[in-house]
């Protein structure tokens, strides 16, 4: 669950998510999708939250070869 910073935009935190993505495709790593979700209905209208955020994996091989890589990132 994550909240914007003040000044941020939620376009700005797609692009990040997409640059993301691309940098982590050219270490090696596929099979796997990020998203961004905003509020919508069914969200609690005190929710404290602008937006959250999902990665998932297609297959469990690619996420755990992603996992066991991880503490080599910088």
């Amino acid at each position: 669950d994550c909240t914007l910073n003040d000044g941020a935009t939620l376009q700005q935190v797609i692009d990040t998510q997409a640059r993301h993505g691309e940098m982590t495709k050219q270490s090696g790593f596929s099979d796997w999708s990020s998203h961004v979700f905003t509020p919508y209905l069914g969200f609690e209208p005190d929710w404290p939250y602008d937006y959250v955020k999902m990665n998932h994996w297609y297959t469990l091989e690619h996420r755990g070869g992603y996992c066991q890589c991880l503490a080599g990132f910088p």
